[in-house]
Order: C-alpha cells, then sequence, then structure tokens
C-alpha cells in the first residue's frame, strides 16, 4: 500500500547507565494483551546477539517497585534473532514475559531486564472486566496504519547506544498536520494522547517503519525506539502488511512476539521459521471483541487461507456466544 505516515523519532527509551553493559540494556520495549484478561506480556530487545542475559520483568502496584512479596519478578524467554546467511542484517536478542493475575481497571509500573541491568520504569493500566467497565467508559483506542520512520539514514552496527541516542532529534507534540510530511505530528500527537488522556490501545494495521528490514534493519530498530514512547505504557497491538513481506516476513513475525497467539493455531510458518502466531489472533477488551487477520494470505502465503478461515469461523462462534458481554465484533486487516 502507498505510503501514508512517516512518524519521528522523540526519545529513546532505554536506560543508560554507567558502567554497564550498553548491550544489555533493555531497548524497543512494547505491551500487549495477553491470552488471558489477567495478562499482560511485553516485549524488548537486547543488542547481544546470543541470549546472553536473563528475561526478567519486575512489576507491581507501587511505582518504586519494592522488593518482592510487595512486587512481583517473573522470568521470561528469550529468542536469538539472526536470519540465517544474512550476516550484515541486523541481530538482537528478543525477550518476552508475561505479567499475570493482575487486577482489572488497575495501575501497575514495571521494568525489564535480566536482573542487573534494568530499563526505566514504566506504568499500565489493566482492561476492565465485567465489575469495573462503566467506570471506564468511553473506551478510547488510537488506530493507525502505514506509518513510517522518522530517519532513512541507518545507524552502523558499529555504533554505541550512547552516540546514536546523540542522534536522536526532539520535537514539540502537535495536532496540527503537514501536507509535507503529514506524520510528522502523528507520532508526538499519538505520545501525547497515551500521556496526556485515557487511552486503552494502539492497534496498527500494518506497514512499519518502510520497512523493518530496510537499511539492514536498522530502520526496524530506530522505529520501534520511536513507537516505545507509547508502548512501553499501554497495548500495541499489529496487523501484518503488505511492507513486511521482506525475508519471508522474519522481522514482522519476531519484532512482535508478544501478540496473544491463538491456543488453536499457535503457530504460523511463513517460510522463516516455526513463531507465534501474530497473523490472526483476536483478544477483548471492555465492550469490543476485537479481531486480526491478515490479508497477506492472498497474496503472499497463500498456504494459510485454509488455517486462517477455520480458525476465523470458529472465533466468531465463539465471540457471537458472548455478545451480552462484548457486543461489538472489531475486524481489522491490512488491504481489501
Amino acid at each position: 500500500m502507498m505510503k501514508s505516515l512517516v512518524a519521528i523519532l522523540l526519545t529513546w527509551n532505554a536506560a543508560y547507565s554507567v558502567g554497564l553493559d550498553n548491550s544489555l540494556i533493555p531497548e524497543q520495549i512494547h505491551l500487549a494483551f495477553g491470552t488471558t484478561p489477567d495478562t499482560m506480556s511485553v516485549q524488548w530487545a537486547t543488542m547481544d546477539t546470543f541470549c546472553s542475559s536473563n528475561t526478567k520483568v519486575w512489576y507491581g502496584q507501587d511505582k518504586n517497585l519494592p522488593p518482592p512479596p510487595s512486587s512481583y519478578t517473573v522470568d521470561g524467554s528469550c529468542y536469538q534473532f539472526n536470519v540465517v546467511n544474512r550476516p550484515t542484517l541486523l541481530k538482537q536478542s528478543h525477550h518476552v514475559a508475561n505479567m499475570t493475575k493482575l487486577t482489572a481497571s488497575t495501575k501497575y509500573f514495571y521494568k525489564v531486564g535480566d536482573g542487573i541491568n534494568w530499563s526505566s520504569t514504566y506504568s499500565f493500566t489493566t482492561a476492565p472486566n465485567a465489575l469495573t467497565l462503566s467506570s471506564t467508559l468511553p473506551q478510547k483506542f488510537i488506530i493507525v496504519g502505514d506509518m513510517g520512520s522518522s530517519s532513512s539514514t541507518a545507524y552502523k552496527p558499529s555504533a554505541s547506544p550512547t552516540k546514536i541516542l546523540s542522534k536522536i532529534p526532539t520535537c514539540k507534540p502537535s495536532i496540527t498536520l503537514t501536507t509535507s510530511n503529514p506524520a510528522r505530528t502523528v507520532l508526538p500527537w499519538i505520545t501525547t494522547e497515551v500521556h496526556t488522556q485515557r487511552v486503552d490501545m494502539i492497534l496498527h494495521l500494518g506497514d512499519y517503519a518502510y520497512d523493518l528490514f530496510s537499511e539492514n534493519g536498522y530502520r526496524g530498530r530506530l522505529f520501534m525506539n520511536e513507537i516505545a514512547n507509547s508502548s512501553s505504557y499501554v497495548p500495541y497491538m499489529v496487523n501484518v502488511g503488505n511492507h513486511e513481506d521482506g525475508f519471508n516476513f522474519a522481522f514482522y513475525n519476531e519484532f512482535f512476539r508478544n501478540m496473544p497467539a491463538p491456543i488453536d493455531a499457535p503457530v504460523v510458518n511463513t517460510g522463516y521459521g516455526n513463531t507465534p502466531n501474530n497473523w490472526y489472533y483476536s483478544w477483548n477488551v471492555g465492550l469490543i471483541h476485537f479481531v486480526t487477520l491478515s490479508s497477506e494470505v492472498y497474496y503472499n502465503k497463500t498456504d494459510l487461507i485454509d488455517k486462517q478461515y477455520k480458525w476465523l469461523e470458529n472465533d466468531l462462534q465463539n465471540a457471537n456466544k458472548n455478545r451480552t458481554a462484548a457486543p461489538w465484533i472489531i475486524v481489522n486487516a491490512h488491504r481489501g
């Protein structure tokens, strides 16, 4: 699809600390709704290439995150991202952890890391349940698609995080769109909304960074740190677009491992290898049952057409049984 939105870089979302190994500092932090209503999933990246560090999330309702048992620490999993036979492409470790047994409509604070190298502390508010729903209405979602990166200049693999940080421009958020570069104000506006209003979720309908794999993947790294200004605070749910097709969709499949993959279709293989199914899946938020479908199966991965269709039939049947609690069903896909 035509590129219609271009993001502007705000601030690097990792805490750089003197004396710590910068390759182990978490970056690219993004939340997603979990597979159960009381779960929030978080994914981040480190620039070590062999999953050499632990994967931990520390969370609780006290912003100071006191030691357990007043807060919780949970171990997650690490996945090496290294496209075979492509030595010049971005290599990094992807970490995924789940914060569980969360109370509905409650603010939590968290940070991610390996137990030594920690991110800054972020926060999120959990989705409502039947008892808390009325106090959270109206529900508010930010929906965007075709959003690029702010820069066409790759950051070299040898560049240190400090050097990268020094290149990041700042901007004053504005909601006045310009015709010359309309999305230079879109991402700052999203960030402003997330930090000043109650936003339940961001839904990105495909096409990221133009492209996640451009400039050997360093465009994707830049974009993920741009969006982290918002995605570290509210769930960032995604949909695969046609611009994710490079390297058998490897970057999309790996960058968004933390989507709530269906129990009856947990894995997808697009030629890159088995990864959690972030091509077609669903989740509930308050009054709404959201369904993400992949339009790319009809253009690039026709072997998934039948699988997606059968899954959708079953998902909609179950959603229809729950219309009293979630009367709205919203289906999204990238292109028609």
